[in-house]
């Protein structure tokens, strides 16, 4: 047991002793990598997959995509704004009445969202995500 301990004491100074000597190195390589890793992020989140919508003819795999769209964006936001109005209820309870307020614009938040992406997803011509 003493020798894990003085193990980790060990590593834990060597860190620290690592750290004070080349903190300029270190914060430095992290100022290059960090942009570099967002946009790579940024480009490959932008691939588009050429050709034509097919996804109509896929039946099976397009009844799926269709009921998860109506259990994400119909049953799960019902649950969730429940759940808000429901924690709502709570703090007011507690007599928090601030977080109670919170809960309550989420619950109308999170409860219209299924309008919202029906009413986006119109103006693309489809009535949800995966329609």
């Amino acid at each position: 047991m003493d020798t894990i301990l003085t193990l980790t004491l060990s590593s834990r100074k060597t860190f620290q002793e690592l750290w004070d000597k080349h903190n300029h190195w270190l914060i430095i390589i992290g100022a290059i990598m960090l942009p570099l890793l967002i946009i790579a992020a940024e480009t490959h989140a932008q691939v588009r997959i050429p050709g034509q919508d097919q996804s109509q003819k896929l039946q099976s795999a397009g009844t799926l995509l269709r009921l998860a769209d109506t259990a994400i964006f119909v049953w799960l936001a019902r649950v969730l704004a429940g759940l808000c109005i429901l924690s709502s209820g709570w703090l007011i309870k507690e007599q928090k009445f601030g977080p109670a307020v919170v809960c309550v614009l989420g619950a109308l938040v999170i409860g219209s969202s299924p309008a919202w992406v029906v009413n986006i997803f119109e103006i693309g011509g489809g009535g949800g995500v995966f329609r």
